[in-house]
């Protein structure tokens, strides 16, 4: 009998050893996969993580015009640490960019994108938002064409915008959260258990789809291949192909040919974009005063734009979050054309600022800049273009905020007396109704 029992546990040893053999070759797998991840299934695409990782690092990082900036920015927002959260978020287009690091009192990190719609502008603000990454402040770049709903950018992630409206802003469009497998939750109530709730599955950005390449050996095959690949210090692409993001010093940045991404989000443009000659600046001014990006035959606000771009701001707000607007001053060559040709064509745009100053005192924001350059004091010789204001020449009209969180003045002329704060109590009903200015005005 003692024998029979003994053959048999003999007999079952054989796969309880195997198993504890394969328990260490499944963690090395997962770890590998999970980890390297050549496909950028859990940290992101390669080209973009390499981006984020330097970035994180504290470099300013070259190629800017070949980088998807919105996915750099997504990514950013996932992999950076809870810890090194700024107290200010700048959100907005790249007539925004400028603004970075010098502004005084707060940190700050730059989430605008070249072309930002105001689909991108509420997708990284949800973001943060989801991934709990939120700052103590917004400052939100008011391009007009916020207010324009045709203005769209074909690099807009469209199916976050329609999460974002769903489970920020509660409207239906029909979006449906996935539900996950059997499989997925088991895991994740393995990892929750094992990190005592700190971690989840989708804390690690691990979801349903992803989760089976984390224990596929062709993946881990893949992954072995890739790092031995890119552990010469080359950053590469799945495919072996040099990433062409790298680290610039100060010294290259004083005579860059593209644009660079500095380590504070804002944008340092090219040697030639920041000096051009006269002829050059008077041409860009020109060809950017013909079109008014987004602005042409824009001849009312929209009302619906309006209504949905207050329900955004009161979402930021209703999340703890101090929200501050900032209106990038345009061109004088352009303002002046704009106001004195073809009125009734841009008359729409006109009515946009006059709107957002009555909104934002209704509610306690503060507004710093305006469209109007001659009202910030500033010439021609403050700009790179028709659009695009120097950050030097910020700097004159608004310097940073203060211990109790009030803009400040700049070095020649106080842009924040501009708008004169009033409280919700204070302020002129006639101003209009909170979801936006009657149709036609």
């Amino acid at each position: 009998m003692k024998n029979r029992i003994f053959r048999v546990l003999q007999v079952l040893a054989v796969p309880f050893k195997l198993l504890l053999l394969a328990v260490p070759a499944v963690a090395l797998m997962v770890y590998t996969n999970y980890s390297v991840d050549c496909s950028g299934l859990f940290q992101g695409d390669l080209s973009n993580r390499t981006v984020v990782e330097l970035l994180l690092d504290g470099q300013n990082v070259s190629c800017l015009s070949q980088m998807d900036q919105r996915a750099v920015a997504e990514l950013y927002i996932q992999l950076q640490p809870a810890e090194s959260v700024p107290e200010t978020a700048v959100l907005g287009s790249s007539r925004v960019m400028q603004l970075g690091s010098w502004l005084q009192g707060t940190t700050v990190y730059n989430y605008g994108v070249t072309g930002g719609s105001y689909r991108d502008t509420m997708n990284l603000f949800y973001l943060l938002d989801q991934y709990e990454k939120l700052p103590q402040r917004v400052l939100l770049g008011i391009d007009p064409w916020l207010f324009r709903a045709d203005a769209l950018d074909k690099r807009t992630n469209n199916d976050l915008y329609e999460e974002m409206l769903a489970v920020a802003l509660g409207q239906d469009t029909g979006y449906v959260p996935a539900e996950p497998g059997r499989f997925y939750r088991l895991c994740d109530s393995l990892v929750q258990r094992a990190t005592r709730n700190e971690r989840s599955l989708a804390s690690l950005h691990i979801t349903d789809a992803t989760l089976p390449a984390l224990f596929e050996p062709a993946y881990f095959q893949g992954n072995v291949q890739y790092y031995s690949r890119a552990s010469g210090g080359r950053a590469v692409t799945e495919d072996g192909e040099e990433i062409p993001f790298r680290a610039v010093s100060r010294a290259e940045m004083l005579a860059n040919e593209d644009e660079i991404k500095c380590a504070d989000g804002s944008i340092w443009y090219s040697w030639s974009f920041r000096n051009p000659t006269p002829d050059e600046s008077a041409l860009a001014v020109w060809e950017q005063t013909v079109t008014f990006l987004y602005m042409s035959d824009y001849a009312a606000l929209e009302t619906d734009q309006c209504r949905l771009f207050e329900q955004f701001v009161r979402y930021m707000q209703s999340r703890g979050v101090e929200v501050v607007f900032f209106l990038a001053p345009y061109h004088p060559t352009l303002y002046e054309y704009v106001s004195t040709h073809d009125v009734e064509a841009h008359a729409g745009f006109f009515e946009i600022e006059p709107y957002v100053r009555a909104f934002a005192a209704r509610i306690g924001i503060q507004v710093v800049g305006s469209y109007d350059p001659n009202l910030l004091g500033l010439t021609g010789e403050d700009f790179f273009d028709g659009l695009h204001v120097r950050g030097s020449s910020i700097q004159k009209f608004f310097g940073g905020f203060d211990a109790d969180g009030t803009a400040l003045p700049g070095t020649e002329y106080d842009g924040v007396a501009l708008c004169p704060l009033e409280s919700e109590e204070e302020a002129d009903p006639d101003d209009g109704p909170d979801d936006g200015p009657d149709d036609g005005a």
